[in-house]
């Protein structure tokens, strides 16, 4: 009898350990799977702000080019006119690029 307790006792320390040991494990694994959600968190956060400022970035990419076509129209005008304008209207012409120029610049 003396030596069945002792095996009996010595498998349930064994069973014992091995719980002890997966419920070590499952508590590695539960804060590893907590530090992959706060990741996942930040990595949407991060995500969303890229979205943000791609969506900025097209816009005034849109801006740019608008005002780029506006330019190119503004320099043909200035190319017509100094063929055939008074001084004058050259003069305000060159403003106006000048204007369209500080525009772009600030894009």
């Amino acid at each position: 009898v003396f030596p069945e307790k002792i095996i009996k006792s010595a498998q349930v320390h064994e069973d014992n350990l091995k719980l002890q040991r997966d419920i070590k494990n499952l508590k590695d694994d539960k804060e590893s799977t907590q530090l992959l959600k706060i990741q996942l968190e930040d990595a949407t956060t991060e995500i969303g702000s890229l979205k943000n400022q791609l969506s900025y970035y097209m816009s005034c990419k849109d801006q740019y080019d608008s005002v780029t076509d506006e330019l190119k129209d503004w320099k043909k005008v200035q190319s017509e006119l100094k063929m055939s304008s008074p001084l004058s209207i050259i003069s305000t012409v060159s403003q106006l690029q000048k204007d369209a120029l500080q525009m772009t610049s600030t894009m």
